[in-house]
């Protein structure tokens, strides 16, 4: 259903789960984008999607804070470094687990989750598939994420108007 636009000349590898290319306009990058899944039609889709992150430690399952925001930087909080994620991880033995101070980023493109590894020293793999540095992949509901050894589950969910 999308077109590829225009070529531009990138190194990023730009792929949904399933291989599939991936058009981001925010980022000036320019792919093509897979089908388009949707209901029996458009009234359909949700207006807003949000994103949450659930990690089990044993037999409590905890959701991690999150800010309402476009993009969401995963890691841990380190007092010495001038950049710090909006995510963090500590809470969840981040360090123990492989977790980098800047591991990865979320990003909402209109109700389409990505994630993108940003050089992260232990990798970060989506439903066991390993990501390479700055590569970006689509999010689904029920998919399973680790930085490290850090195992993240995702849920996304309609919002909800209050």
């Amino acid at each position: 259903m999308f077109q590829e636009l225009h070529e531009q000349k990138d190194t990023a590898n730009f792929l949904s789960s399933d291989d599939t290319p991936l058009y981001i306009p925010e980022m000036g990058v320019t792919r093509s984008l897979p089908p388009f899944e949707q209901a029996d039609s458009y009234e359909s889709t949700p207006d807003r999607l949000t994103i949450r992150l659930l990690v089990r430690s044993g037999n409590i399952v905890s959701e991690v804070p999150m800010p309402e925001t476009e993009r969401l930087v995963l890691g841990r909080y380190a007092a010495n470094c001038a950049h710090q994620p909006n995510i963090d991880l500590s809470d969840f033995n981040a360090l123990q687990l492989g977790v980098s101070r800047l591991h990865a980023i979320i990003e909402d493109h209109f109700n389409i989750f990505t994630i993108t590894d940003l050089y992260s020293s232990n990798g970060t793999s989506l439903n066991g598939r390993r990501l390479a540095p700055n590569e970006i992949r689509f999010i689904h509901d029920g998919d399973t994420i680790c930085l490290g050894n850090l195992v993240l589950y995702v849920q996304i969910d309609e919002l909800l108007d209050q």
